[in-house]
């Protein structure tokens, strides 16, 4: 059961780095949406 344990805490440790990633993607395409909105 103990390996078990790690395997959620590693779970819950890559899905806090995904949403960091997630969100800083998102950031990055909000930015070049408005770019994109004062060029036209």
């Amino acid at each position: 059961m103990s390996d078990y344990r790690v395997n959620e805490l590693d779970q819950k440790k890559a899905e806090n780095i995904r949403r960091q990633y997630v969100s800083r993607e998102e950031n990055k395409m909000e930015q070049l949406q408005k770019i994109d909105r004062k060029a036209k």
